[in-house]
C-alpha cells in the first residue's frame, strides 16, 4: 500500500471497481461479493490517506460478519482489525490503536510471529501516547514468551532497542516498577554490541539507537561523551539523511548541535531551540509512513526529557 500510495491514479482505478461492484450488488449480492467490496474499498482508501474512513468501514465490515456467523472467524475479524490499526497509526490516534491492537491480540496465538509484531505495535503506541507502565507492562509480557528466541534476529533487536528506551524511562523515574527484571545485568553500552543488524541499518533503526546513546549520556552527566556522540550522529545524518523525508530527525539534530554548541546550557537552549520544536510539534511523521514508527519515543518528548534532566543536574560545560 505504500509503495501503492505514490501512484493516485491506483486508488482511482480501485474507487472505479468498487462503483462497478456496487452494479452487481444491486442486482443481488452474496457475503463473498460483500466482503470483497469492503477489501477493494479498505485499499483505495489507504491509498489515498483516508484513514479514518477507512476505520469506518473496517468497523462497518466487523458489524457485517457479526450478522453473517459462519463467515465471522478469528482470520476475517483479524484481518478488519489489522487495518484498522495500522489506519489508527497513520492518524496517530495512539489510544485508539492500543484498542484495536489488543483486541487483535486476542485472535493471535501467543508467541508467535504476527502476536509479536501486533505486541510491537502496541507497545510503540504507548510510548507514544506517553502510557509508558503499559508499555512496561507489555514488555514483560512479551519476555514471558519463549517465542521471542525464534523471531528473526532483527526482530529481535528491535524489542532489546525498546529495552533500551524503556530502561532509561526506569531509571530517570519517568516511570516506576517495583519489577527488576529490565534493570538485571544491562547497560546501554553493552547493548550496542548485541544489535549487530540494527546498527547496519542505515536509515530506520539506528538513528534511533544515535538518539538512545546521546540520551544515556546526557542522563549520566557525561557531557563530553555526549558531544563526541552529536558529531557521530552529525556525520551519519550528513552521509546517509540528507532528504526531506527525515526532515523530523534533521531539525532533532540541529537542537542536539544547538544544545553542544551552548556547552549545555539549558536556559538558553530552551529559548534558541523553541522555533524549532515548535516545529516538530507541528509536524507529525508523515501519515505514508504508518508501517512502522520511525521514532521508539517522539523527538518533542526526548527533547523536553534531556531539557529536563539535565537543568536536574545544573552542569554547563566549562
Amino acid at each position: 500500500i505504500a509503495s501503492a500510495a505514490r501512484n493516485p491514479q491506483i486508488a482511482e482505478a480501485a474507487f472505479i471497481y468498487e462503483d462497478s461492484l456496487a452494479e452487481i450488488r444491486a442486482r443481488g449480492t452474496t457475503t463473498t461479493i460483500e466482503l470483497y467490496r469492503y477489501r477493494i474499498l479498505l485499499y483505495a482508501l489507504q491509498i489515498s490517506h483516508q484513514y479514518a474512513r477507512a476505520i469506518e468501514i473496517c468497523n462497518e465490515a466487523q458489524d457485517f460478519l457479526a450478522s453473517h456467523p459462519p463467515y465471522n472467524t478469528k482470520s476475517l475479524l483479524g484481518e478488519f482489525i489489522f487495518t484498522a490499526l495500522n489506519c489508527s497509526i497513520a492518524l496517530r490516534d495512539y489510544g485508539q490503536c492500543i484498542r484495536y491492537g489488543q483486541q487483535l491480540l486476542e485472535f493471535q496465538p501467543k508467541g508467535k510471529r504476527n502476536w509479536y509484531a501486533t505486541l510491537h505495535r502496541v507497545l510503540m503506541a504507548a510510548l507514544h501516547n506517553g502510557d509508558y507502565r503499559l508499555a512496561l507492562d507489555l514488555y514483560k509480557t512479551a519476555l514471558e514468551q519463549k517465542g521471542i528466541d525464534n523471531l528473526s534476529p532483527f526482530e529481535q533487536e528491535k524489542w532489546k532497542l525498546c529495552r533500551g528506551y524503556l530502561f532509561l524511562l526506569l531509571e530517570s523515574g519517568t516511570v516506576h516498577s517495583i519489577d527488576k527484571k529490565i534493570y538485571k545485568e544491562f547497560t546501554i553500552p553493552d547493548l550496542i554490541a548485541t544489535l549487530p543488524a540494527i546498527t547496519k541499518d542505515k536509515s530506520g533503526l539506528n538513528i534511533q539507537l544515535h538518539v538512545l546513546q546521546i540520551m544515556y549520556y546526557l542522563f549520566i552527566g557525561q557531557y563530553d561523551l555526549a558531544s563526541n556522540k552529536t558529531d557521530l550522529f552529525n556525520r551519519y545524518a550528513q552521509r546517509y539523511l540528507n532528504n526531506d523525508e527525515n526532515h523530523r530527525t534533521l531539525t532533532f539534530l540541529a537542537m542536539l548541535k544547538r544544545l553542544k554548541t551552548l556547552h549545555f546550557d539549558i536556559e538558553k537552549a530552551t529559548v534558541q531551540c523553541a522555533t524549532m520544536y515548535e516545529e516538530l510539534v507541528a509536524r507529525p511523521e508523515k501519515p505514508e509512513h504508518f508501517v512502522e514508527f520511525n521514532e521508539i519515543l517522539p523527538y518533542e518528548v526526548i527533547w523536553q526529557w534531556i531539557l529536563h534532566h539535565c537543568r536536574l543536574r545544573r552542569f554547563q560545560l566549562p
